[in-house]
């Protein structure tokens, strides 16, 4: 069906030729050290397959080298600078947690130490009533 034409249905892709595209550079694009004797086979005697791959690649992903590099499916897209306002508001939050949770330990510091004083002041107390009743006998 393919035979010399560049797409399958004339000199413009279509759907099919995506589809089969799909599946084809998923076996043509394996990395030459793995050996895949599909792939082996495809290049030595499917020229007219390795080239419909090729002409794909070339029409519908011209930065295909970006695209492999990055991972970045939309590298023909501008990217927007990294935004410091929203890493900074993060930072202060992160400070504010912090602090929070600083916060809260010394009020949980503060209520220990005054427990503990408070029995303290209790055993004060109950130490001089002790000392008065054995006074008084």
């Amino acid at each position: 069906m393919l035979a010399d034409k560049p797409f399958f249905f004339g000199d413009e892709p279509t759907t099919l030729d995506v589809v089969a595209f799909a599946s084809l550079a998923q076996i043509y694009f394996i990395e030459k050290e793995v050996q895949y004797t599909l792939r082996d086979y495809m290049q030595e005697n499917c020229a007219n397959l390795v080239g419909h791959v090729n002409r794909m690649k070339e029409r519908c992903f011209p930065d295909w080298e970006d695209i492999c590099k990055t991972l970045d499916l939309n590298s023909h897209l501008p990217k927007p600078p990294p935004e410091e306002k929203e890493t900074r508001g993060k930072e202060e939050e992160k400070k504010q947690e912090k602090e929070g949770d600083k916060d809260i330990d010394k009020e949980i510091e503060k209520d220990i130490e005054k427990e503990k004083s408070e029995k303290d002041e209790k055993g004060v107390e109950e130490n001089k009533q002790k000392e008065e009743k054995e006074a008084t006998k």
